[in-house]
């Protein structure tokens, strides 16, 4: 089931701009350092968040049978996270970086990843990624802020 794949993408408004300030005072290889090391951060904090939310049980009162493994499970309810079956869709979650191109991706390549994200015709979406990015965007962009101004004080000295 690995044909498909959901990822959370950002872009960072200012963001070159602030690489350019930075690049007047310190050259261009520490400046993107700078950037690339708080959105890998933020990808990380993004990831452990999407894996909590699974693993940790959302409760749901109904009970479904599941097959290969034939196994009877906890239903999450809609609009919840879905809970932790047989561990494979949080196992799954990755972050990939590209410093070159500057861009962090967090996500799965399971197909019924999208699906539990977005829900079915037959489904209600029980949504796993999109709320740990929400909930960890103004964290990131407080990091990048943080980290940048303490490189301009450093290299002003």
């Amino acid at each position: 089931m690995s044909d498909a794949k959901i990822d959370i993408s950002w872009s960072i408004t200012g963001g070159n701009s602030l690489i350019n300030k930075l690049k007047k005072l310190s050259g261009e290889a520490e400046s993107k350092e700078v950037i690339f090391t708080s959105l890998q951060e933020g990808g990380l904090m993004i990831q452990a968040d999407a894996v909590r939310s699974i693993v940790k049980t959302t409760g749901g009162s109904t009970s479904a049978v599941r097959y290969d493994p034939k196994r009877n499970v906890k239903v999450s309810p809609p609009g919840g996270a879905p809970n932790a079956d047989t561990g494979r869709l949080h196992q799954s979650i990755r972050v990939a970086f590209n410093k070159g191109a500057g861009w962090v991706e967090v996500g799965t390549d399971l197909l019924y990843g999208a699906w539990l994200e977005f829900g079915t015709r037959d489904m209600a979406a029980r949504p796993w990624l999109l709320p740990a990015y929400q909930k960890n965007l103004k964290a990131i962009t407080e990091l990048i802020k943080d980290r940048a101004r303490d490189a301009i004080r450093r290299l002003a000295k």
